[in-house]
């Protein structure tokens, strides 16, 4: 993995119709970065990364730029598991929800935390508060992305097992700050059985015979179609029926 990353402030497109992006500016951390979103309400850049969360603040509007210019960083600080408050933990995938509520999963947490980034830049603090806490899988394997459709009111992560733990966000409780009382997933989709002619032609070890990871979800914004891709290079669509 990279550990920096590099904003592209001015776009030029050229007649072939080749896009050139200028780098006007970049910056980076002292750690692996191994997911990251943007969050236009906030002009913040979020990042997960191996030690933490990390932000960068950019100056509205943003097509302004022409010039490098001070971005603000910030290194946000999340929940910690039991036992280990020492330790800044590792963030495998964070995505913004919308209106600037982000969904931030760290490693071996088993859970899911969606927070208020508007409110906690508002607070002047870097401490995280979750405004809930999703229950997810126990696995203490690391880098299942997260996938959400915020028109849809959807959140969508998998686990190891080919499971897919489905949440909508249009049925989450109000927020209690004072219990956390984790919400369990609306639908849990575990992996199907499998029909692959071409490894059985071939005399190929089925799908099925290591674990299955899925590594990434996306769903459809009219709630239909959620398309899956798996470590050992399978692309799976599920339809709503």
């Amino acid at each position: 993995m990279e550990k920096s990353i590099s904003a592209t402030l001015v776009t030029q497109f050229h007649q072939n119709t080749r896009m050139n992006f200028n780098v006007m500016q970049s910056f980076s951390t002292n750690s692996e970065i191994f997911s990251m979103s943007y969050c236009p309400v906030n002009n913040m850049l979020l990042t997960g990364c191996n030690d933490g969360l990390q932000g960068w603040c950019f100056p509205d509007p943003i097509e302004d730029i022409k010039h490098p210019i001070p971005v603000t960083s910030k290194k946000f600080i999340l929940p910690t598991r039991s036992g280990n408050n020492d330790v800044q933990d590792l963030v495998d995938s964070v995505e913004v929800v919308g209106d600037g509520v982000v969904a931030t999963k760290c490693a071996l947490h088993g859970a899911i935390y969606l927070w208020n980034l508007t409110a906690t830049l508002a607070s002047d603090s870097t401490d995280v508060k979750p405004t809930h806490v999703l229950r997810w899988s126990d696995t203490d394997n690391y880098f299942m992305f997260i996938g959400v459709q915020a028109e849809a009111g959807l959140l969508c992560c998998g686990d190891d097992k080919g499971m897919l733990w489905l949440y909508d966000l249009n049925l989450l409780p109000p927020p209690d700050p004072q219990t956390h009382i984790a919400v369990h997933a609306s639908t849990l989709l575990p992996w199907p059985e499998i029909t692959d002619r071409y490894t059985e032609k071939k005399r190929k070890l089925s799908v099925t015979t290591y674990d299955i990871v899925i590594d990434k979800v996306a769903l459809s914004s009219d709630r239909d179609y959620i398309v899956a891709v798996t470590n050992n290079n399978m692309v799976c669509i599920w339809e709503r029926s």
